[in-house]
């Protein structure tokens, strides 16, 4: 892991309301880290695992994208691919080329 990277996440994440606290109605934003907006856990490698064999096996019933959304599909891989080799290179895999964006991603 590259040094100042974020630690994998073990318990649940600290924005979701269900910890246990007393339900209070807020909105409850806060500016996001973006070193943090990722947090591959124990499930990582089971969840891609999954994702891979639903696109392999169902592609067409878990994944649709409309063309016009092509340019910005390329940039959330692209934005996910640098984030990824920056804080969690040992967790880059090598993608098949051909794949829409958002299924490499």
């Amino acid at each position: 892991m590259a040094e100042g990277s974020p630690a994998v996440l073990n318990g649940p994440s600290p924005y979701l309301p269900f910890d246990g606290r007393p339900f209070r109605q807020r909105i409850g934003q806060r500016p996001l880290d973006l070193a943090q907006w990722i947090e591959p856990d124990e499930q990582f490698a089971a969840e891609l695992a999954l994702k891979h064999q639903l696109l392999t096996d169902r592609h067409d019933e878990v994944f649709a994208a409309l063309p016009f959304a092509l340019a910005a599909s390329e940039e959330v891989d692209a934005l996910l691919a640098t984030h990824m080799q920056t804080y969690y290179p040992s967790l880059v895999r090598t993608f098949v080329d051909g794949l829409h964006p958002l299924d490499a991603a």
